[in-house]
C-alpha cells in the first residue's frame, strides 16, 4: 500500500513539475506563443478561403454550363459556343469543364462539323471521368462515322463496345459498327453485327432496324 502512495506521489510530482515548467516557459517567451497562435489562425483561415474558393470556382462553372446550354437550346449557337470556350479556359480543373467539352462536341456534330466534333469528344475523353467516358467514347465513333471515317468509327465503336457492354449508348453503338463494317465492305462482319442487335435488343427499335437491314441484304 505505501509503494503504491509513493509511485502515484512521484506522478504527481513529475505532472505538477512539468506544468511548473510549461507556465514558466510560456512566460518567458510570450511573443513566440503568440505568433505561434496567430499562424494557427491565419493557417486555418488560409485553408478555409481556399476550400470556400474551390467550391465556389465549381458552382461557377456549373452555372455558366447551365447558361451555356441554355444559348444552344434556344438558338444562340455561337453565344453558347463562346461561352463553353470560356469556360474552358477559366475552369480548366473543374468536371464542368470536361462536360462543356463534351456538349461542345454535341453542337459541333449537329452542326455538320463532324471532325471538329470528333476533336472535342477525343478531349473530353483524355480528360476522363466515370461519367464521362462512355459517351465520349460512343460520340466519338459516331461522329468519326459521320465524317466519313470508318475504319476508326470502327475501332471506336469496338473498344466501347468491349468497355461498356450494358451501357445504354451500346444499341446505338452497334448500329454504328454495323454500317462502318458495311461502308468497309466486310457484310459478314456487319451481318454479325445486326444479328447481335436482334438477339441482345429484342422488342425495341433497334432489334426491327437490324432485322429490316438483315432483310435487306
Amino acid at each position: 500500500m505505501g509503494k503504491q502512495w509513493a509511485k502515484q506521489q512521484i506522478k504527481t510530482n513529475e505532472l505538477q513539475d512539468f506544468v511548473d515548467v510549461s507556465i514558466a516557459w510560456i512566460a518567458a517567451n510570450r511573443e513566440k506563443v503568440l505568433f505561434g497562435a496567430v499562424v494557427a489562425v491565419v493557417a486555418s483561415s488560409l485553408v478555409g478561403f481556399t476550400l470556400f474558393r474551390k467550391v465556389k470556382l465549381r458552382d461557377d462553372a456549373w452555372d455558366r454550363l447551365s447558361i451555356a446550354q441554355a444559348y444552344a437550346f434556344t438558338g444562340r449557337v455561337d453565344d453558347s459556343m463562346k461561352q463553353l470556350a470560356e469556360i474552358q479556359k477559366d475552369y480548366s480543373s473543374a468536371q464542368a469543364s470536361t462536360y462543356a467539352t463534351l456538349f461542345e462536341g454535341d453542337i459541333l456534330y449537329r452542326k455538320g462539323s463532324y471532325k471538329e466534333a470528333a476533336t472535342a469528344y477525343t478531349k473530353a475523353l483524355e480528360r476522363g471521368g466515370k461519367n464521362i467516358e462512355p459517351l465520349a467514347l460512343a460520340n466519338l465513333g459516331i461522329s468519326q462515322e459521320a465524317a466519313g471515317l470508318y475504319s476508326e468509327a470502327k475501332d471506336t465503336a469496338r473498344r466501347f463496345l468491349d468497355t461498356f457492354p450494358d451501357h445504354f449508348m451500346a444499341p446505338t453503338v452497334y448500329a454504328s459498327l454495323a454500317r462502318c463494317l458495311n461502308s468497309l465492305n466486310q457484310p459478314d462482319e456487319a451481318r454479325a453485327a445486326l444479328q447481335k442487335i436482334t438477339l441482345q435488343y429484342p422488342d425495341t427499335f433497334w432489334a426491327s432496324w437490324a432485322q429490316a437491314k438483315l432483310q435487306a441484304k
